[in-house]
């Protein structure tokens, strides 16, 4: 065999040792991408069913799970309102099967995850955007607040609107610009009405923005203000 032989060969041994270098890493990261975490289960009928379940992000967490009781176990789908909650031991996190008003003001079912449990409680819902004639909506958080008695939605609307010449908004002309963001502040309204027992904090409601620390900090002040007043 000749030196050019020899070399031609040691140069494709070369490329297949990257090639099935590189294939092993693109194993591994899948892998990674399936992590089961320890979690449990609660059926609709109240059983608490310990075993794994896959992390993924916010958003797909909210719409569905797979969950398996050990790592031979095969997996299963859970969406929401099939369990009545899941949550995660090692995270500390919790999520319940609820329903969410979207844009268009429907009632969809998704899965919360609890950030505030106290007397009430507050759930967070992370939504897919999407599009209804023509109109692409961002809405991508929702929040329910659930009491003894009753739920209430908390919703902040974004869209994309047309920007026409000579178009007003909120005092503001707008031209040579083809779109603009409108946002409409609706759980403002319904933050009033949960909180009208205490009319102490009615002005702080209109500062609260649309986010998990101060909607938790708003109900921290209803709460203290509840028991004040109750004592």
């Amino acid at each position: 065999m000749s030196l050019n032989d020899n070399l031609s060969n040691t140069l494709t041994m070369k490329k297949a040792i990257i090639i099935i270098f590189f294939a092993v890493i693109s194993v591994s990261v899948s892998g990674q991408n399936k992590k089961f975490n320890n979690a449990f289960v609660v059926s609709l009928s109240g059983d608490t069913i310990s075993g794994q379940i896959q992390m993924k992000n916010s958003v797909s967490l909210c719409q569905g799970i797979k969950f398996k009781k050990n790592d031979t176990d095969s997996t299963i789908t859970f969406n929401p309102f099939d369990i009545s909650s899941f949550c995660f031991t090692d995270k500390k996190k919790s999520y319940k099967s609820l329903k969410f008003k979207n844009n268009s003001k429907e009632l969809i079912p998704g899965f919360g995850e609890l950030l505030f449990d106290d007397e009430i409680k507050l759930y967070k819902f992370y939504q897919r955007s999407y599009e209804v004639n023509g109109i692409k909506y961002n809405n991508d958080i929702a929040y329910v607040i659930e009491t003894d008695s009753m739920n209430y939605n908390l919703l902040q609307t974004r869209s994309v609107k047309e920007k026409k010449e000579g178009v007003f908004y909120e005092n503001q002309k707008f031209e040579n610009s083809k779109s603009f963001n409108l946002v409409v502040k609706e759980y403002l309204g319904m933050l009033s009405v949960v909180f009208k027992d205490c009319p102490e904090i009615s002005e702080s409601i209109y500062k609260v923005n649309f986010n998990d620390q101060e909607i938790i900090e708003i109900l921290e002040k209803y709460l203290k203000c509840k028991r004040e007043n109750n004592n």
